[in-house]
């Protein structure tokens, strides 16, 4: 068991940190000798941030936000939020890196669901119900992590990127709800799931898809320079592509009777 030591220390100051009798208010310190690590508590800060003078001691909030700008520089965020005590825990919550590789478990899940949907691959289609299940889940953690950002972020239905998941969470629901309906009443043979087509978008419209976005981002703007080049390519391939038709049409022929 690490051993903590602790004492009080008292400094002299005139802005805040003395009580209405005019005692200097104590200052706890403790010590781990295991860890080296030194506590000094801060709850007996002055409220208001204006009466601070040179020897005045930063508060626990004012700590706790500079720390999020390092890491958030260490990080390469830029993410605006708010600086309120409750706003700084949630955003430091929200980049956790057990919600970030839930997330990511979560993505993967959310697209590998079309190996197992109709038409699934050979001996791996699951009951409609299983794979429901599963995309539920997934999309309430999508929804989770929504509003878990919505709680801190500034202007935060000024980025499309938030529009985007909220409209495509909307959509699945929708066709969630008719492929249910349709199943309930015997006609789900002939429904079709056209909602996976905008799984994907989950993995470039939220926070952690940065780099894949920039990706996008640079190989667009790279296609305007080489455009000539893709269509002299594309034209080749197709050339070639007929005239092996030609070449092999008779042998396919003399193959298939």
């Amino acid at each position: 068991m690490a051993s903590v030591s602790a004492f009080t220390t008292t400094a002299i100051s005139s802005d805040g940190l003395t009580d209405e009798s005019g005692i200097v208010k104590p200052r706890t310190v403790s010590f781990c000798r295991e860890s080296n690590e030194v506590i000094i508590s801060l709850n007996n800060q002055p409220p208001d941030a204006t009466v601070r003078r040179d020897n005045t001691f930063l508060g626990e909030l004012e700590l706790r936000l500079a720390a999020t700008y390092v890491l958030d520089a260490v990080s390469g965020r830029s993410v605006q939020f708010y600086t309120t005590d409750k706003a700084i825990r949630f955003y430091t919550l929200y980049h956790h890196p057990i919600l970030k590789w839930m997330l990511s478990f979560f993505v993967v899940l959310n697209l590998a669901l079309v190996l197992f949907e109709r038409p699934a691959v050979p001996n791996l289609e699951l009951p409609y119900w299983a794979t429901m299940v599963i995309e539920v889940s997934c999309i309430g953690f999508f929804l989770f992590r929504f509003i878990h950002g919505w709680s801190f972020t500034l202007n935060f239905w000024r980025d499309e990127k938030n529009i985007i998941v909220l409209v495509t969470i909307i959509l699945i629901c929708i066709d969630m709800l008719s492929f249910l309906v349709q199943a309930v009443f015997g006609v789900a043979v002939n429904a079709v799931r056209w909602s996976r087509a905008f799984r994907p978008l989950f993995i470039v419209n939220f926070a952690e898809g940065r780099q894949i976005r920039r990706a996008f981002r640079n190989i667009r703007r790279t296609l305007p320079n080489i455009i000539n080049v893709l269509v002299l390519f594309f034209i080749t391939i197709a050339i070639f592509a007929v005239m092996a038709t030609k070449f092999f049409e008779d042998r396919l022929v003399l193959i298939l009777f």
